[in-house]
């Protein structure tokens, strides 16, 4: 995954937290970071829940307090009714397929992963 680029201004996916596709779908998406909408992306049995970021809106070193309390929220959304791994703040992918790429090369991993911290409960 990529860290910040300072002086770019495409668009790039920001990856909140990765769950096993359980066929149910979430009722409502709350706002992710700047307000973007949050999509869900599926490949294989494995979720990753998304939402598209402009580089230069959105400083990963030194976040804005509006972007972390956006960011916990969808996090907080999805682990309400799943299992889910939350993905290190600043997570980021440059579109789709990159993403669809990462979830195939990291399958094993995050499927161990989910049985070691499924009916776990944060404290």
């Amino acid at each position: 995954m990529s860290e910040d680029r300072p002086g770019h201004s495409r668009e790039v996916l920001l990856v909140y937290c990765i769950s096993e596709a359980d066929g149910h779908a979430q009722a409502m998406f709350p706002s992710g970071v700047d307000g973007k909408p949050v999509q869900v992306v599926e490949c294989d049995g494995l979720r990753a829940v998304v939402s598209k970021v402009n580089l230069s809106r959105y400083p990963v070193t030194a976040p804005k307090l509006t972007h972390l309390l956006a960011y916990e929220k969808v996090v907080e959304t999805f682990h309400g009714n799943r299992c889910v791994l939350p993905m290190r703040y600043g997570s980021i992918l440059e579109d789709e397929l990159q993403l669809i790429e990462h979830l195939r090369r990291r399958d094993a991993t995050y499927r161990s992963l989910l049985r070691e911290v499924g009916g776990c409960v944060e404290i």
